[in-house]
């Protein structure tokens, strides 16, 4: 049994991306039944949770960690992605979130799934965790995150064929450090940058804001561009780095949190918390689009990488978490 945390008509995220994923490809080796969560009260939601005496269930978001205490399972397995309130929250957002609840009730799974070593650490060095329990399993890319005809790509957005374009996909969270984007998009003249993501459009002229992109787009604007840009400070794995890869489009990344994992040698990783970030990023950002080379070397890095990840081998590995706990 999966418990999702998100709605089928939720809009698409990487959390909600992994739900989807999971569920059809586990779905396809062995029995499993999924419930969603139908409402945005989460006691009420967890009423509607059924355990149906599944041999085990699995909640695939750490919101619903406080599950485990509530519903009883047999045997509990809790996908952790990230502990972002841990880190960032203020009390009062803590409380407001039941985030205290939520971090009570994560090491009492039976066994936790985790993105990257990176949030296996933060479970160990900050709720006390124990390491045996944590299990890393990598998240995927589909097949249609590939390399695609650029000009088409760019015609469908109306993006002209004779001008490089920077993406940056991003929230306006602290963590996800659009401060440091918006001082280098301030200061580099010689490109055109899109922007997508929910939060505050730039009010740069030379940005492109285009809001939420619906999934089905989001290969085609990959390909699109010329380069992805990533400034994050704090990511569980970083999905929009690995689908850029995968449609061979160069990122330069900050090497924070659980990054240099995901782009290991295939990309360029900045420190982005430094007093020379701002000027490193525009070094590299000019060197990469006016380097042929280079673009095409990081571009070939970069789908070979991405080919070690798929939701196929996620579902796989999510498959031997549960056997080991079944033995």
């Amino acid at each position: 049994m999966q418990w999702n945390f998100f709605g089928e008509n939720d809009h698409q995220s990487g959390a909600k991306r992994y739900e989807d994923e999971l569920f059809n490809n586990t779905d396809r080796m062995i029995d499993v039944k999924r419930i969603r969560r139908t409402r945005r009260n989460y006691l009420m939601d967890a009423i509607n949770f059924k355990t149906n005496n599944a041999d085990i269930v699995h909640a695939t978001f750490q919101m619903l960690a406080p599950l485990k205490i509530i519903k009883h399972p047999k045997k509990f397995v809790l996908t952790v992605h990230d502990i972002i309130p841990t880190i960032y929250f203020t009390a009062k957002e803590k409380i407001k979130t039941m985030w205290y609840l939520t971090e009570y009730a994560i090491p009492k799974a039976d066994k936790i799934i985790t993105d990257s070593g990176f949030t296996k650490n933060e479970l160990i060095d900050h709720l006390n965790v124990d390491e045996d329990k944590i299990h890393v399993v990598p998240l995927g890319v589909d097949d249609k995150y590939r390399p695609l005809n650029k000009d088409e790509c760019k015609q469908r957005f109306n993006l002209d064929p004779n001008k490089k374009y920077i993406l940056i996909v991003s929230s306006n969270e602290p963590w996800k450090n659009m401060e440091l984007a918006n001082d280098i998009i301030d200061t580099t003249g010689d490109y055109t940058f899109i922007k997508i993501g929910y939060g505050q459009n730039s009010t740069n002229p030379g940005v492109i804001n285009l809001g939420y992109i619906d999934e089905i787009d989001m290969p085609y604007l990959y390909n699109a561009c010329d380069l992805f840009l990533h400034t994050s400070l704090y990511e569980g794995f970083g999905l929009p780095v690995l689908e850029a890869m995968a449609c061979g489009c160069p990122v330069i990344s900050s090497n924070s949190a659980s990054l240099p994992e995901i782009v290991k040698g295939s990309g360029i990783l900045l420190d982005a918390d430094n007093v020379d970030s701002q000027e490193r990023f525009m070094d590299n950002i000019y060197m990469v689009l006016e380097q042929d080379d280079l673009r095409k070397r990081m571009i070939e890095n970069g789908l070979k990488r991405s080919k070690e990840f798929s939701w196929n081998g996620n579902a796989k590995e999510t498959i031997e978490v549960y056997n080991k706990l079944m033995d």
